[in-house]
């Protein structure tokens, strides 16, 4: 478990003074996260202690932007409220830490200083902090919110005037992050491929009254043209020919799409940087690319390989409505 709060940090030197968003955060907080420093390091455990002297971690934007990406920004010393400070770290450009506290909007934070906890904290004056945990492997949520909760009650009754009536709620990260939208989503992704469904029956019907003529059922009669099995090998070609294009069209949308939102969106309101096309979503549109092509082409190949002779030749004399018999035979070829 690691516990942090917000402190904005006046920056002075190599430059206009500014007021940076930051934070201050137990020196275990970027190893619970799984997050390690492009450059230099993150926190150690005897970082921010008596005697230690200061040091800080910066965003990749801040090195960026206020110190023109410097390679020797590791052991720079910046004036920070200040005081001379050391930058120990920078983190990845991915890396967007940023908890909203409660309904507030603030900026996400971009430089972090060390942040260590006295174990005989007696002056209880505000709840300024706020804690993230990793759960030990094996443990639901529910078990960690039911012991959270045994903790809570206790410290209401250890500390009346100060917990009373103040308990403790566990909430997955994500859902801090972003807030209840899987079920909206859900949801989406349910209307999505109802859409999806709808297209590709559409687009299957067209190819089956495209496919199912008269020529094509006459070249399935062996001696006459192709076999049963090459007209359908030929209709589920071009049915996943049409879906690949199909998916590539609608993953380059999906790019700039995604890159316009992006851009329109306020930036204040969560941290969507790392939102992109990636990898997984390739191969999800590659696999659904295939998977509905060969599908949806299944339908006209197995209708074009049940043939009539007697329609199509019917179809090509009903045109032909007395006359000689030579002009009959010359209609009909």
């Amino acid at each position: 478990m690691a516990a942090f709060f917000d402190q904005n940090a006046n920056l002075t030197g190599d430059g206009d003074p500014e007021e940076v968003p930051g934070q201050l955060a137990t020196t275990n907080l970027f190893s619970l996260l799984g997050v390690n420093a492009i450059k230099g390091r993150t926190f150690a455990p005897d970082d921010g202690q008596t005697g230690q002297p200061r040091v800080v971690v910066i965003s990749y934007d801040l090195w960026q932007r206020r110190f023109g990406g410097d390679a020797n920004i590791i052991g720079r010393k910046i004036t920070l409220n200040n005081q001379p400070s050391e930058v120990i770290g920078v983190l990845p450009p991915e890396v967007g830490w940023y908890v909203q506290k409660g309904s507030m909007i603030s900026r996400p934070p971009q430089i972090w200083t060390p942040w260590q906890i006295s174990n005989d904290l007696r002056e209880r004056h505000g709840r300024f902090a706020r804690a993230v945990a990793r759960l030990k492997p094996g443990v639901t949520f529910e078990q960690a919110q039911n012991e959270m909760t045994v903790i809570g009650a206790r410290l209401e009754q250890q500390y009346p005037q100060f917990n009373a009536r103040w308990g403790v709620t566990v909430v997955p990260l994500r859902t801090q992050f972003t807030g209840e939208i899987r079920k909206p989503l859900l949801i989406l992704l349910g209307a999505v491929g109802l859409v999806l469904l709808i297209a590709c029956a559409n687009v299957a019907n067209l190819c089956w009254r495209a496919q199912l003529r008269a020529n094509e059922r006459l070249r399935s009669v062996p001696g006459l043209g192709a076999s049963r099995w090459r007209i359908a090998r030929q209709l589920l070609t071009e049915s996943v020919l049409l879906s690949l294009f199909g998916g590539v069209l609608g993953l380059l949308l999906a790019v700039w799409g995604t890159k316009a939102l992006l851009a329109l969106s306020p930036p204040e309101l969560m941290d969507l940087r790392t939102t992109t096309v990636n990898v997984p979503v390739l191969l999800f549109t590659i696999g659904l690319t295939l998977i509905t092509g060969i599908a949806f082409g299944l339908v006209p190949a197995f209708e074009a390989s049940r043939f009539d002779l007697n329609e199509p030749l019917k179809e090509s004399g009903k045109g032909v409505i007395g006359g000689t018999r030579a002009q009959r035979c010359a209609a009909f070829s």
